[in-house]
């Protein structure tokens, strides 16, 4: 998923700075905090943007079945909004459960960064 793989590059570019904070006395979670917000920040804008889009740009399909079917337009924007926010709130959460995962994997329990090889092609 883009945040696990933006979360590795964030840590793999910033080894220097994390390992400084590191240095200083603060606990991994701490000291991998601002490159875990990176992350979270890139990997949930495409959602938010989609999210933003409904009803202004793009109508999705159960905004469009229920005003063909005859239901009062408001009530059909009303519920794609809520069908938007909970795809919305679920991509967030599947995110930031996997980006806490990623990060506890990445350090060991004495809060060393484990090294982080870069990978050919991306994958």
């Amino acid at each position: 998923m883009l945040v696990g793989r933006r979360l590795v590059e964030e840590l793999r570019d910033k080894r220097d700075e994390v390992e400084a904070r590191l240095a200083l006395g603060q606990p991994a979670t701490e000291a991998a905090r601002p490159y875990v917000r990176a992350a979270l920040r890139t990997a949930l804008i495409p959602q938010i943007e989609t999210t933003k889009a409904v009803g202004l740009v793009v109508l999705p399909g159960a905004m469009t079945g229920l005003i063909l079917a005859g239901v009062n337009p408001l009530d059909a924007v009303r519920v794609q909004a809520a069908v938007m926010y909970l795809v919305l709130g679920s991509v967030a959460t599947t995110t930031t459960v996997i980006v806490l995962g990623v990060q506890r994997r990445l350090f060991t329990r004495d809060h060393r960064l484990l090294q982080i090889r870069s990978t050919p092609s991306g994958h």
